[in-house]
């Protein structure tokens, strides 16, 4: 870029008049009329005339002034020098041989000879018994997989049988565990576990044979196996494995696998109501069985609500509600009689008879309350009904006189 002010002969701080009077002494001086047939004159006058138009004008002066001073600023860089190509093989056709260019003092040929169509053809004697030895060993390999392979087919195949033969026998377990390390080695392979699904199948229908024949202990070891070896759980089971603890006589046990499946199934009402019962007549814990009763008439509470309103015992009708619901408040009666607590067991009877006026017991259970609130009247009527409905003889026994 180049030095207006040092063009002029001034400072870089000259004002506009300093600029002028520079302009006009320099310019008369190089002036071309004063310096006829001088070339380096008529360049000077040049470039003092374009320094003027320059630093002449204030806006262009300050465009001026600010590129000299990023210029002066900016760093300055140089550009590295580029490092000669390497020579590369040419081929040249009039001599017929490979040689390297670009003037380099090394020139190395190659000439097709003996030695180098010797060096070729062991190069590739060399790559095709690599290649050789590759396709081999891959060969072998896959031989001896295919090979193992092989026997460990046969070696499942006799487990499979010998699964099947203690099935047989009699030994399902050990059938079943067999079944169970193939499928575990052989997932994808449904033979193994629809055979196994079929002995699973199997020992629960024989379980429910001996359960309908009172075989407890055989049906309990049955499903017992089917819940451990079943490819889906069934909650069906645990219901069948506490109905031979009840068979046996070992209520605790028939609650606990009871309670296993009220937990998952929380408005299963007969299960409320088998577990409710087992409490107060096996157990002899009235107090526990009402909180089941009591979850039983909270459901039945709700659903009437949502389906009729608060009106629900006014709207509702009897036929249409499930008898379980009739046995609930049935039930919750015997258990408040039980603790004394007539009022409550009066306004349950009256629900279950209302919501099954053929059950003798509930008109026994209701006449039991009225009877011990004073009303032998009322209490005679539900007697009579009672016996008129074929009322047990465990219970038409302890009915006095009326």
């Amino acid at each position: 870029m180049k030095d207006y002010y040092l063009i002029l002969g001034i400072p870089q701080n000259a004002s506009s008049l300093e600029i002028r009077s520079a302009f006009k002494e320099k310019a008369l001086l190089y002036h071309p009329d004063r310096n006829p047939g001088d070339p380096n004159a008529e360049e000077i006058f040049k470039s003092i005339n374009e320094a003027y138009q320059i630093l002449g004008k204030p806006i262009a002066r300050q465009q001026y002034d600010y590129r000299v001073a990023q210029a002066q600023t900016r760093p300055q860089y140089k550009a590295r020098p580029r490092p000669p190509y390497p020579p590369r093989p040419v081929y040249n056709y009039h001599t017929f041989e490979w040689e390297y260019k670009r003037g380099y003092p090394h020139t190395k040929t190659y000439v097709f000879d003996k030695k180098y169509f010797h060096h070729q053809i062991l190069a590739f004697v060399i790559f095709g018994l690599i290649a050789a030895a590759i396709l081999t060993g891959s060969r072998v390999s896959g031989y001896f997989k295919n090979l193992e392979h092989s026997k460990i087919l046969a070696q499942q195949e006799q487990m499979h049988h010998q699964a099947q033969a203690y099935f047989t026998e009699g030994k399902p377990q050990q059938a079943l565990e067999i079944m169970k390390s193939l499928i575990k080695a052989n997932p994808f392979e449904t033979e193994y576990k629809d055979g196994g699904e079929q002995m699973v199948i199997q020992l629960r229908d024989e379980g429910q044979q001996m359960l309908a024949e009172k075989h407890f202990m055989k049906a309990l070891l049955n499903f017992n196996l089917v819940k451990k070896y079943q490819r889906y759980q069934s909650l069906d089971i645990w219901l069948q494995i506490a109905e031979c603890y009840l068979g046996m006589g070992e209520s605790l046990k028939a609650f606990k696998t009871m309670e296993y499946v009220h937990i998952r199934e929380p408005h299963d009402m007969q299960l409320v109501l088998q577990m409710g019962i087992i409490l107060m007549d096996s157990l002899n814990q009235p107090r526990e069985a009402m909180q089941y009763f009591e979850k039983g008439k909270e459901r039945f509470k709700s659903i009437q609500q949502s389906k009729y309103g608060k009106a629900y015992p006014i709207i509702m009708k009897a036929d249409e509600v499930p008898k379980v619901y009739s046995d609930l408040f049935l039930q919750c009666a015997r258990a408040n009689i039980y603790e004394n607590d007539f009022n409550k067991a009066l306004g349950d009877s009256k629900w279950a008879v209302f919501l099954k006026n053929d059950n003798p017991e509930a008109f026994y259970y209701r006449g039991l309350c009225y009877l011990q609130l004073g009303d032998s009247k009322k209490a005679c009527g539900d007697f009579k009904e009672a016996i008129k409905k074929n009322l047990p003889d465990r219970l038409s026994a302890k009915i006095s006189k009326c």
